[in-house]
Order: C-alpha cells, then sequence, then structure tokens
C-alpha cells in the first residue's frame, strides 16, 4: 500500500499510524535518486509546470 503524506507532517507521526512505513521524499528537493519522480524534474524534452 502507498500512502501519501506532507511534508510538513512529523515523520513521528507518520511512524505512528504506519510503524512498518518506509519513508522516501519525491519532491524536487530529494537527496536521493527519487527526485526524478518529482512532477517539477525536467524529463528530456517534457516541459516543467510553472517553469519557461
Amino acid at each position: 500500500m502507498i500512502e501519501i503524506a506532507s511534508k510538513r507532517k512529523k515523520i513521528e507521526s507518520i511512524l505512528k499510524k504506519h510503524p512498518n512505513a518506509i519513508i522516501t521524499d519525491v519532491t524536487s528537493q530529494a537527496k536521493d535518486g527519487l527526485v526524478g519522480l518529482s512532477p517539477f524534474y525536467p524529463h528530456g524534452g517534457i516541459p516543467v509546470p510553472f517553469s519557461e
């Protein structure tokens, strides 16, 4: 199952509700390779929303 949570939520509260959760950042500021899942990450010639 995939749950989506706001980055504003504390990790502790997410783990309290879902103790076996694997938490990953897929935003445009992600530090790992999953940044490519962000809709604001440039993919070839596909335009990025809200950019030139």
